[in-house]
């Protein structure tokens, strides 16, 4: 894994906690230290009890993309690579577990290796069913807020891989899926009054989230246009 590739995955982490702290200036967030708020969100990214098992299938068929892997040899290429890392804490019998459904599935194919000085190792092969579902996978953007922190991460990481036509694809259509929500979000507000305060609350928290989050892909839409252009996908 080159630097530059650990660069900019810890780059698409960190501006979120950049981004979200920038925009936490509401009144809303003035009873909670500011360390307090951002503890909690780096927990949330790395904390292995929220994880998509969606997301990190095709995070495995992306490995899997670039060439057959044993099982350890697919584990050790997942844990290798930084921004997933920060996202997932990743057990092996989970991913042993991800890799049956897979190929149970049909999107990967398997086949017995006998090796000289080792037992006999189960290679796993991306399908074409498997590649096609990668591809759809990477192109569309998270249908919930929620999801950016995991899936959305996920998908933009695995997407750099495949050319920069794919990352701009993605931010786009995400843009476009956010300023569909604030607009939802902005439509159905209640008034800033005392009847409707509780409601307010909630709806003022979303909405600063995703203004948090539109800033956030500007963000990395500019930084990512001007590192990818040294950067070929691998």
């Amino acid at each position: 894994m080159s630097n530059q590739y650990f660069n900019i995955e810890v780059l698409i982490v960190q501006v979120v906690l950049v981004q979200m702290n920038s925009h936490m200036c509401s009144p809303i967030f003035d009873a909670f230290p500011k360390k307090d708020i951002k503890f909690v969100i780096i927990q949330n990214l790395m904390s292995p009890r929220h994880s998509s098992a969606l997301s990190l299938e095709h995070v495995l068929l992306a490995l899997l993309d670039q060439k057959p892997m044993h099982g350890y040899e697919l584990y050790q290429d997942l844990c290798a690579m930084p921004g997933i890392s920060l996202i997932w804490n990743i057990k092996q019998p989970m991913l042993y577990a991800i890799l049956d459904k897979l190929e149970g599935r049909g999107f990967l194919s398997s086949h017995l290796a006998q090796g000289d000085s080792y037992p006999p190792r189960k290679y796993f092969h991306l399908t074409e069913a498997g590649r096609r579902s990668l591809q759809a996978w990477v192109k569309t953007p998270v249908r919930k807020a929620r999801d950016f922190r995991q899936e959305f991460l996920a998908k933009l990481i695995v997407g750099r891989r495949y050319g920069k036509a794919i990352v701009f694809e993605l931010i786009l259509a995400q843009e476009k899926a956010c300023r569909a929500w604030y607009a939802e979000l902005e439509a159905n507000a209640p008034a800033l009054d005392r009847e409707h305060l509780d409601e307010w609350v909630v709806y003022s928290f979303r909405i600063n989230r995703l203004e948090g989050m539109l800033s956030w892909l500007k963000t990395c839409e500019y930084e990512l246009d001007r590192l990818l252009e040294m950067d070929p996908p691998a």
